[in-house]
């Protein structure tokens, strides 16, 4: 597996937040991240709304009123787009290294005509934002050479034989994607001048069972509709490097199929204290898809007996045993491609695993609700704190409760049988 450092920004899933201008956080706190907890903000790409005014060009000039921000047409009392701009911008100039964030603007005009909205939408970037921080679909069509086998001649083909660059040379980047507006965002993804001036990406929202392989456009929208779908249909775009979107996910199962069909950016309205919508455990805002991994470790099979009362856990999930008795307290640790210290937890006799209810044992992993990660007691031998990555909290000595904080009653010792 790619190391983190090498990750290329295709290879990757992040969390997203949905309509990021309604939200109680800031776009400074939705941008945030922190690997103590990281189900807190943690997003890497944001949604921007925006109405166009075109009283507010004349003379060719433009007014921060030519674009107001807000998802309901009419709405002439909304702010303007450049003041959303500026929070983004503030960001930056205090993380000028940050990670790449994608900026999704949904087009949410159809009045009006779509013509010289690429002019103008650039024009507008270019006077309320920082040009130099945009990373464009010529610095990505440019960021490697071509050779003589390489037959690529738009953006599309590009991105299928070459791929995205490595997260590291995208550091302190913005990349601005059109959402929305159908023929608004056909028509500047069509433009000749795509290559060479533009500023912006623009997704497709058709959601083709098969990705195209040629055109402009290397950004895909979906919605959950189609979720029985995605696990054939997603991992198609993802071997050919292309950025998928998924809105709006906001529970824990739909967070887990929507990571393990290896989707780029997952849209919550979940930013905050909502201890799944995470997608990083490696202490970073993002995670390899899980696409052509290679095969997990064999599971292990342990007991698992805690320190403070040296009862062991059983195949009943309320209940201890004094004694260790063989199958009934033998589990099969399960390594999970979240990270090198999560598990399932699955019973030898039962074959059921632990999950974030720990009073009923469950007959699948079906999100991380039923994963565990195992933190080392520092100083100790085999001994580890047990968290469940659903609720952050922890086993302790009593067999039908979770505990918030890890202490002497949640010390557990592993031996392999």
């Amino acid at each position: 597996m790619k190391n983190s450092t090498s990750l290329t920004f295709g290879d990757i899933s992040f969390k997203a937040s949905h309509n990021s201008y309604e939200r109680n956080e800031t776009i400074s706190e939705q941008l945030e991240f922190d690997p103590n907890a990281p189900y807190q903000n943690g997003c890497m790409a944001i949604e921007l709304d925006i109405i166009r005014q075109s009283k507010d060009y004349k003379d060719g000039k433009i007014s921060s009123g030519y674009f107001k921000v807000s998802h309901t047409k009419g709405n002439t009392t909304a702010s303007h787009l450049d003041e959303w701009l500026g929070y983004i911008f503030g960001w930056h100039n205090n993380n000028p290294n940050h990670l790449p964030v994608v900026v999704y603007i949904d087009i949410k005009s159809s009045e009006g005509g779509y013509l010289n909205f690429g002019d103008r939408i650039d024009q507008y970037l270019r006077k309320y934002f920082d040009e130099s921080i945009i990373y464009t679909p010529g610095e990505l069509y440019l960021s490697q050479s071509k050779e003589n086998d390489d037959t690529y001649n738009d953006l599309c083909s590009f991105v299928v034989q070459k791929g995205w660059p490595q997260i590291n040379q995208m550091l302190g980047k913005i990349i601005f994607c059109l959402t929305g507006g159908s023929d608004w965002k056909k028509e500047y993804a069509d433009s000749s001048d795509l290559l060479t001036t533009r500023l912006c990406f623009s997704d497709d929202g058709s959601e083709y069972e098969t990705p195209p392989i040629t055109g402009n456009r290397i950004f895909f929208n979906f919605d959950t509709k189609k979720k029985d779908k995605w696990d054939e249909m997603i991992k198609k775009y993802s071997t050919n490097n292309f950025i998928t979107r998924v809105y709006v996910v906001n529970d824990a199962d739909l967070w887990e199929t929507a990571l393990n069909c290896t989707f780029s950016a997952i849209a919550t309205n979940k930013i905050k204290n909502h201890k799944w919508a995470y997608v990083g455990n490696e202490r970073l805002p993002y995670l390899k898809k899980r696409i052509n991994l290679p095969p997990l470790p064999a599971s292990k099979l342990k007991s698992i007996k805690n320190i403070a009362n040296d009862e062991y856990r059983t195949d009943h999930a309320t209940k201890m045993s004094k004694d260790y008795k063989k199958t009934n307290c033998d589990f099969y640790f399960e390594s999970q491609y979240d990270g090198h210290d999560i598990f399932a937890i699955k019973n030898k006799k039962n074959n059921k695993y632990f999950s974030d209810n720990i009073t009923i044992m469950q007959s699948e992993v079906k999100s991380i609700n039923e994963k565990w990660r195992l933190i080392k007691v520092e100083g100790t031998v085999n001994r580890y704190y047990i968290q469940n990555l659903g609720n952050l909290k922890y086993m302790t000595k009593k067999a039908s409760q979770l505990s918030t904080e890890n202490g002497s009653n949640e010390i557990y010792e592993l031996q392999e049988r």
